[in-house]
């Protein structure tokens, strides 16, 4: 297992900073940017299709907002890229492809919701 020896609040120099695609907006950006890994973040352009992400992304951080009710019914070629992890804004997966599913972990927003429904 490669586990990063940190120092100072920052990885060591043998450990690559992640690569994140950020579809949640400049709040989230802001939140990830002074990160001890120093992760470079790409922000995903509104006009560009949600699941046309760079191929050497390690995560995506996305929402069901951002373009997938348009998204293929068949899983793009090379789905899902270098993709180790996503991570949606939202509780459920039902509003994503199922082909989004087919990889890499997915994990949910559970409970980010519970005051405003409160």
């Amino acid at each position: 297992m490669n586990t990063p020896r940190i120092d100072s609040g920052r990885a060591s120099t043998g450990v690559r900073s992640p690569i994140i695609i950020n579809q949640l907006g400049t709040e989230v950006r802001a939140s990830l940017i002074d990160h001890w890994s120093r992760p470079l973040i790409i922000d995903h352009p509104a006009e560009r299709p949600a699941w046309d992400i760079a191929p050497e992304a390690d995560v995506l951080l996305t929402r069901p907002a951002a373009g997938w009710s348009k998204a293929p019914t068949g899983k793009p070629r090379g789905w899902p890229y270098g993709l180790r992890w996503i991570q949606t804004a939202s509780t459920g997966v039902d509003f994503f492809p199922e082909w989004l599913l087919d990889g890499p972990v997915v994990t949910v927003g559970r409970g980010i919701s519970a005051n405003a429904i409160a």
